[in-house]
This record gives C-alpha cells, structure tokens and sequence, in this order.
C-alpha cells in the first residue's frame, strides 16, 4: 500500500495496522514524450483543435464558488475561454461550462493544450 503524503500514511497506517508507503507522484516518472505517445490521436470531446483557454480543475466542494469566481476573472483579464474540470457532484456540478465526465486522457489532453492552468 502507498499514498503520496505522510499525513495519509499516518491515516492509512492507523486504520490498516499496515505498513504505509510514501512514494512520487506516478506522473512524474515519465516525461512528456510518454503523454505525447499516450495522446496520440485521441481525440478530446472537449477540445477544439486550435482553441485557446485557461482550464481549472476543482477537487473540493468548499469554496468551490469563490475558486470558480477567481478562475473566471483570472481568465477574462487574459481573454481566454474557461473550461473547468470538475470532481464534485451536487447541484454545482451543472453549471455550465463545467467537465464532469473528463477521462484521463481527457484530462491529459485539455492539460497539454490550455494557456493556463489552476488546480
């Protein structure tokens, strides 16, 4: 068992009575050239082929309306489309310009080609 943080390894050990783990993030052992071959060809729902915008990606519910409000003045003021990614669900999960059913090529994919990013 393994997890990226030691105060999710103390947690883990805790409940587990397990050894724990603490180890890289599993993203940062390959380097681009493993997502371009990854990505390939796919072709992203999401995506217009040269389309410029700045993507957010929430994992909270708290203070999900003032990030999301941040991330639409941050990407007026450099005049760019937002697309959000979101992993909440609940009645904010439809907003509109929310993604709730990204992939992870999806998400590799709308990552590799924003302007800008906020997670």
């Amino acid at each position: 068992m393994s997890t990226r943080e030691e105060k999710a390894k103390k947690i883990l050990e805790e409940c587990t009575h397990k050894t724990v783990d603490v180890v890289l993030d599993p993203t940062l052992f390959v380097d681009s050239d493993f997502y371009d071959t990854l990505l390939k060809g796919y072709k992203c729902e999401y995506l217009a082929v040269k389309e410029k915008y700045m993507l957010a990606v929430f994992y909270g519910r708290k203070n999900l309306s003032k990030f999301r409000k941040s991330a639409e003045k941050l990407a007026q003021k450099f005049s760019l489309p937002l697309k959000i990614i979101n992993v909440n669900f609940g009645a904010a999960a439809y907003a509109s310009n929310l993604i709730n059913d990204a992939g992870p090529l999806d998400f590799f994919k709308l990552n590799k080609k924003c302007r800008m990013c906020l997670y």
